[in-house]
């Protein structure tokens, strides 16, 4: 994948933590739904592969996605209704980000381990990014940090330098907006970087 095609499906992934509550608590979700959907759709993406056309494999893979979709949150529900409540149509964006990041470009040419792991490897990545996102988004937006739990959230409040003077801002998706552009702009700086690095070496 090129360079620039790469930044392009980075930023297309990540645009699914804009619209999702602002809790380190819903972005461990979203990392289990997309581990989730990316293991079991690079398993009926091969399926697919091998019954239908190249040129309908697109939408079948995108059925699938939704499927599991519906499939995480039911599971989802069971859990933690409050969660699921939280989540809304956001968990249903996983399947894009999904196809995006992993199982959409898989290659029938190679080894399923392989495509598996290539997969699964590439949505570790983006998981840890999108850790880190809600992470700040927590902490920057509400001084806490949440975990998960079957009644919502786990809360923890935390030391944080607005806590005297509360603003809507700092919760807003105007700060999510200067948080992922701040992401995207560590995202290009870091693979300018390693890039030299690769040039130097070889």
């Amino acid at each position: 994948m090129k360079k620039k095609s790469h930044i392009v499906y980075m930023a297309a992934a990540i645009s699914i933590l804009l619209p999702a509550t602002g809790r380190f608590a819903i972005g461990i979700i979203i990392c289990v739904a997309m581990l989730f959907i990316t293991f079991f759709g690079t398993i009926f993406n091969r399926i697919i592969r091998n019954l239908v056309s190249k040129d309908s494999a697109i939408f079948y893979q995108f059925v699938i996605s939704i499927l599991l979709c519906t499939i995480f949150n039911q599971l989802l529900t069971l859990f933690s209704p409050v969660l699921s409540i939280y989540m809304g149509f956001t968990i249903y964006l996983v399947a894009f980000s999904s196809m995006i990041i992993g199982f959409f470009a898989s290659d029938n040419q190679k080894d399923f381990s392989d495509v598996l792991s290539h997969n699964i490897i590439n949505t570790l990545k983006f998981c840890l990014l999108t850790l880190f996102f809600f992470f700040l988004r927590d902490y920057i937006g509400y001084s806490t940090f949440t975990l998960p739990s079957p009644f919502g959230f786990i809360e923890y409040k935390l030391p944080s330098f607005h806590q005297y003077y509360k603003s809507f801002f700092w919760g807003s998706i105007p700060c999510a907006i200067v948080l992922l552009a701040l992401s995207l702009t560590l995202i290009t700086f870091i693979n300018r970087r390693f890039d030299i690095v690769r040039r130097k070496l070889y």
